[in-house]
């Protein structure tokens, strides 16, 4: 997955010889991301977060390759709920959490994409791989354990996360994306993406494994 990436770098930086003609543009919008986290007792949801950034485009007739950077938002939401022995005997109890992860990541992109002429502008559609550094993150949780005649006892946890060591999260994120949009003769474009992130994100003693998987829409504009 790096050895591709590296070569696709490699190309785009050498492409201004060869492509027919180079834009440039922007865009921004909406991700909801979500992770593959294996085998766990939580329910995992979407969160919502934000992409923006800007992008080159090197076309080769049909054909273009797209490098981008972008900031990017992933993470998601958890639920927990389960029954519990009350720690000194009589009716079971109940432990029940939620929490959510953000991360903040800049990321670079490079799709290849093919083109069809349209009335209006043209449809593109196309991918590649991805790399994401995680510039920030945090964490932010809440448990409530609820134990019959004895009360309930709560807790809750809102840290920033801090990225390396034996056991957290790790910076680098590598995956696949898709991308798939219109694009208007104005410049004017609309985009949708998803991102599957290969790369095991967590470092854990349990093996635990966390994965990014994104889903984005953008609009933007690019200079003709």
């Amino acid at each position: 997955m790096k050895k591709i990436f590296l070569m696709l770098f490699v190309l785009a930086l050498s492409l201004p010889i060869f492509a027919q003609s180079v834009k440039f543009g922007a865009k921004a919008g909406l991700n909801e991301s979500t992770a593959d986290v294996g085998k766990t007792s939580s329910d995992i949801s979407n969160l919502s977060g934000l992409n923006a950034g800007a992008f080159a485009e090197f076309e080769f007739g049909k054909i273009s390759l797209q490098p981008g950077l972008y900031f990017t938002q992933k993470g998601f939401n958890s639920k927990t709920s389960i029954i519990v022995p009350t720690p000194q005997g009589g009716p079971s109890g109940s432990f029940n959490a939620s929490g959510r992860v953000r991360l903040n990541y800049l990321q670079l992109p490079v799709n290849i994409l093919y083109n069809i002429a349209i009335k209006p502008g043209k449809i593109f559609f196309g991918g590649g791989p991805y790399y994401g550094y995680a510039l920030s993150g945090n964490v932010k949780g809440n448990t409530i354990s609820i134990y019959p005649g004895q009360g309930n006892f709560t807790d809750s946890q809102n840290n920033n996360i801090v990225f390396g060591g034996d056991n957290g999260y790790k910076r680098s994120d590598f995956g696949v994306n898709a991308l798939a949009g219109i694009q208007l003769k104005n410049g004017l474009l609309f985009s949708i993406n998803y991102e599957y992130g290969l790369t095991n994100i967590y470092k854990s003693a349990n093996a635990n494994t966390i994965k990014n998987r994104v889903l984005g829409f953008s609009t933007g504009f690019q200079f003709l």
